[in-house]
């Protein structure tokens, strides 16, 4: 067995901030017209749940996906001249990439060695 992550702290609240906002705009598809506008606001929400709850267990696919998240939200938020919508998403995805907490607690567990139980190590008799 492996020692226990440790989840940092920011990333409880990234996930938690995810799985409300998610949980928001799920609501918010049914207050919209029926259409693509009420169908991507009801997946995008969904998303954001999954990723939300992948964070809060340390998955490393999760990750990946609020990376990529994070850079679509930097780009839309450049287009709509968002500049304080830039700064936060540019401050969240730094964290993300750079953190050595981060790092760590979304490191995969290393792979078993692929010598055999049991076998022995040349000279280690």
């Amino acid at each position: 067995m492996g020692k226990q992550k440790q989840r940092p702290g920011m990333i409880a609240v990234l996930a938690v901030f995810n799985v409300i906002v998610g949980a928001i705009f799920m609501l918010a598809a049914f207050a919209a017209p029926p259409g693509l506008e009420a169908a991507l606001r009801f997946g995008v929400g969904a998303l954001a749940v999954v990723v939300g709850l992948g964070l809060f267990r340390l998955q490393a696919w999760a990750r990946y996906v609020a990376v990529g998240g994070y850079v679509l939200n930097i780009i839309v938020s450049l287009a709509e001249t968002n500049i304080i919508g830039v700064i936060i998403a540019a401050a969240i995805l730094a964290y993300l990439l750079i953190s050595e907490d981060v790092k760590a607690a979304f490191a995969r567990e290393p792979l078993a060695s692929p010598v055999a139980v049991g076998a022995t190590v040349e000279g280690s008799r």
